[in-house]
């Protein structure tokens, strides 16, 4: 709230016959008052001021009592500050009016940020009204702080992106893997160490935020501070699935909760608008499988069966033991796949979305493979689309790198 000195006509007639309701008002002002008069010299130009009087709320700020204020130069109350306390009027008009002058000075002494309303109510004198305002200058920072995050965030993700593009563009058929292989190196180095940087001032400044008031401004920093981690992640998945899909893999089977596993692939990637239905059977409920494997796979199903369903709809899992294999299912009620493109479903750099370098359900059906499995799906354009995941009982550890 900006402070305004400039009373209205009416209140200046109702304050005019009653000095004491004046002075009651200035002596109970939450804001910081002072009455000074400007000391210029030979050549009328300000260089200090005196103080003639100043309120219980300017005594509070300083913590000086108004012994040691009145009747005291500036340069001489505010003595130990690094700069001359008194520079300040220079910024001011050769001639201050009855119009209040709105400024922002830092306070080397308080280590606060203040606005002051500055006016003459005579020559050679003036009056300052000022209010702290620290709290609202964090927020600028953390909205310049986020604007700046923002850019760099979409600084990174253009470079994934034509990073990606540009290895695409030279690939040929037989040479596919090994130009996957070297551009998962290159943007595991050259992104993910910025993409870190962004993480960590994103989890500063959210921590910063939890000490200012509740406001419509916390609300927006926020809201776009949620945006840019959530697009850091999507960044972190891009890299993840070109490294899963170049690399050896190396399984890890051991004895898993699935419903763990599946609450952890889905959440943060569900949005409100879709309903979700996890159906796991009894006999499915503990499974010996990979469960980062799990996790990945899943995760990729979801994110894919989300986005197929923009204006809402139902995600179904069902997880059961049918025969010798643990089957779990992954169903969208979305827009499904048309038939001219399903049989590229599972090919590296396919891909129909706008963003997105098409490794998603590739890193799938090589992550299922590794443990022994197959994958496959049924779509029908317009009511969705339904992934199926077979795996052995015993899975056994498998180690290999395509060529």
């Amino acid at each position: 709230m900006k402070t305004n000195v400039t009373l209205s006509g009416e209140l200046w007639e109702a304050f005019a016959y009653n000095p004491k309701q004046v002075a009651t008002l200035i002596a109970n002002m939450q804001d910081g008052f002072a009455y000074c008069k400007i000391i210029t010299n030979q050549n009328d130009k300000p260089v200090d001021y005196i103080f003639i009087d100043v309120n219980k709320a300017f005594e509070d700020i300083f913590e000086l009592s108004k012994e040691k204020i009145i009747g005291k130069k500036a340069t001489e109350v505010f003595s130990n500050t690094e700069d001359n306390p008194a520079n300040w009027i220079n910024n001011l008009p050769s001639e201050i009016s009855e119009k209040p002058i709105i400024l922002e000075k830092y306070s080397q002494l308080t280590k606060k940020w203040y606005q002051y309303s500055v006016y003459s109510p005579k020559q050679g004198y003036f009056v300052s009204i000022f209010e702290d305002i620290t709290k609202s200058k964090k927020s600028e920072e953390l909205i310049e702080e986020n604007i700046f995050l923002r850019k760099a965030l979409q600084q990174c993700t253009e470079q994934v992106e034509k990073m990606a593009q540009e290895r695409i563009d030279q690939l040929k058929e037989a040479q596919w893997l090994a130009a996957v292989g070297q551009t998962a190196g290159i943007v595991g180095h050259d992104i993910r160490n910025p993409l870190q940087s962004i993480v960590g001032e994103v989890f500063l400044a959210t921590n910063e935020l939890e000490y200012l008031p509740e406001s419509e401004v916390k609300k927006n920093i926020t809201e776009s501070l949620e945006l840019i981690r959530k697009n850091s992640e999507y960044i972190n998945k891009i890299v993840s699935d070109l490294q899963d899909y170049s690399k050896t893999l190396s399984s890890h089977i051991e004895k898993t909760q699935l419903e763990e596993t599946i609450k952890a692939a889905i959440k943060e990637r569900v949005t409100s608008n879709i309903k979700t239905n996890i159906q796991i059977e009894e006999n499915a409920k503990t499974a010996v499988i990979e469960p980062t494997y799990m996790k990945r796979i899943l995760g990729n199903l979801v994110l894919n069966a989300v986005q197929a369903m923009p204006n809402g709809g139902t995600l179904t899992i069902h997880a059961f033991q049918e025969e010798d294999s643990l089957v779990v299912t992954v169903e969208d009620t979305g827009e499904g796949i048309p038939e001219s493109i399903k049989e590229s479903m599972f090919k590296p750099l396919f891909t129909t979305k706008s963003k997105g370098q098409g490794f998603g359900l590739a890193v799938c059906k090589r992550l299922v493979e590794a443990l022994g499995g197959t994958i496959t799906f049924q779509s029908t354009t317009g009511k969705g689309t339904k992934f199926t995941i077979r795996l052995p009982h015993t899975t056994k550890s498998r180690s290999f790198e395509y060529t």
